[in-house]
């Protein structure tokens, strides 16, 4: 037939690598043969088959871009399975892409997806982004014009070792501490403070330096020994962040409360 070649048996022949035929009416050309003319309408190219569909690769994400979402010149669905990518929540998707696509999918900025990030609770939000405890004793404004907030974030299980206390609108400081209460003892009186004190006799959990300014954070170490014994399962806890603002030298500061009950 005049425009085309017929392929004798075991054709076409690997010919300088190339392994796969496909057929394309209106462009491309095949030349299975160094020195052979090339005939229309068929198109001989190097191409994995990874999904191993009888398709080339290379045809598939021609043909659809989306099934290469990062671009990578291989199938997804072969990122996948050979580990190149992850797809941690079952969607035939790399999780780059999802969060690509999402930035909202990774709250904490892990680049790990919300789905499938630590959640002691089950409640659908990772123990990073989910506020725990309950907040008590307003804080009062510092220099920032704001009143310094206290805000828990993490897991109340006590084996999982994921608690974060965070104090923000903090003005610069000339330094700080975090705090928390003890289960016994006699209660602090601090009679010229700035707030109100909710941690009875305070236990301190670590120092912040001075030139802090905005907010401070620590990952409470819930296996230490606080004031001579562990945190235990049904101990509800209080924690504040004191500081000396360093515009107001006389009287120290104390942000909110928040309480932990752990499990």
């Amino acid at each position: 037939t005049p425009g085309y070649e017929n392929w004798r048996q075991d054709q076409p022949d690997d010919q300088n690598g190339a392994d796969f035929a496909i057929l394309q009416s209106s462009l491309g050309t095949w030349l299975d043969h160094p020195f052979m003319p090339m005939r229309v309408g068929v198109l001989e190219v190097i191409s994995s088959d990874c999904d191993g569909n009888e398709i080339p690769d290379v045809y598939e994400i021609r043909m659809d871009p989306s099934l290469d979402c990062n671009g990578n010149t291989k199938l997804d669905v072969c990122d996948v399975d050979d580990g190149t990518s992850t797809d941690c929540n079952g969607n035939g998707r790399p999780d780059e892409c999802d969060l690509v696509d999402d930035p909202s999918l990774d709250c904490n900025g892990n680049n790990i997806l919300d789905d499938c990030d630590d959640d002691c609770d089950g409640d659908g939000i990772p123990d990073d982004c989910d506020p725990i405890g309950v907040s008590s004793c307003p804080s009062v404004p510092n220099s920032s014009g704001q009143a310094a907030e206290l805000h828990a974030k993490g897991c109340e299980v006590l084996g999982v070792q994921n608690l974060t206390l965070t104090a923000s609108n903090l003005p610069t400081i000339k330094g700080g501490a975090f705090l928390m209460s003890a289960m016994n003892g006699p209660r602090a009186n601090f009679l010229l403070l700035n707030g109100t004190w909710c941690v009875g006799r305070p236990l301190l959990i670590t120092r912040v330096p001075g030139g802090t300014s905005g907010s401070a954070s620590v990952t409470v170490d819930l296996t230490s020994v606080y004031g001579g014994s562990m945190i235990q399962p049904g101990e509800t806890r209080t924690f504040q962040f004191i500081y000396r603002d360093s515009l107001n030298n006389q009287n120290p500061y104390v942000s909110s409360a928040v309480s932990v009950t752990f499990q």
